[in-house]
């Protein structure tokens, strides 16, 4: 109930999500690393002379790192942004303390503009990584992309996503100054 009504633990209760998705993402890890390694195992135990380049990766095109792609990246978003409105927050409760205090409203629809934000990107992100990697780049070994994560070897457009995501959270930072 204090939740709705006050700005801090509303925040704090926004990242608080954001770190349990930022859990399932690191589970999901995990269960792919059991069932993967497992998988690989069984196939380099056939023949001890195979050759591990020749082997494609199946788990990097797997829905479980999609999934896991997916929750990074959203993890990712919403923890600088919930950083950015507790900064706001108490920013403004330290350095204006007699001051009329933030409604709620205002965190409320900012927040909900993150997660908003931060699962369309996202998304953006996961499918145009369903499209870049194919049979070629699945053979490459990087620990990036065994991670989940986006690498440099999606292209020129997940590079400009990564520039636009540092954009983003820069005129933020600079909003906040200006605003204060």
């Amino acid at each position: 109930h204090n939740i709705q009504k006050n700005p801090a633990l509303f925040i704090l209760f926004n990242l608080a999500i954001a770190d349990l998705l930022g859990g399932i993402y690191l589970l999901i890890l995990i269960i792919g690393d059991l069932s993967y390694t497992n998988y690989y195992n069984n196939i380099l135990a056939i023949s001890p002379t195979n050759n591990v380049s020749i082997i494609t990766n199946r788990w990097i095109m797997s829905g479980g790192c999609f999934a896991a792609r997916f929750l990074n990246q959203v993890t990712i978003m919403m923890k600088a942004a919930m950083s950015l409105f507790i900064a706001i927050n108490r920013y403004r409760s330290v350095y204006r303390p007699y001051r009329k205090r933030t409604k709620i409203q205002f965190y409320r629809f900012y927040v909900a503009i993150c997660w908003l934000l931060s699962i369309t990107l996202a998304l953006f992100a996961t499918f145009w990584s369903i499209k870049v990697l194919d049979g070629r780049s699945i053979r490459i070994f990087s620990i990036i992309r065994h991670m989940c994560m986006m690498d440099k070897g999606l292209g020129d457009v997940m590079r400009a996503f990564g520039f636009s995501e540092l954009f983003l959270g820069c005129a933020c930072y600079i909003g906040v100054i200006i605003y204060m």
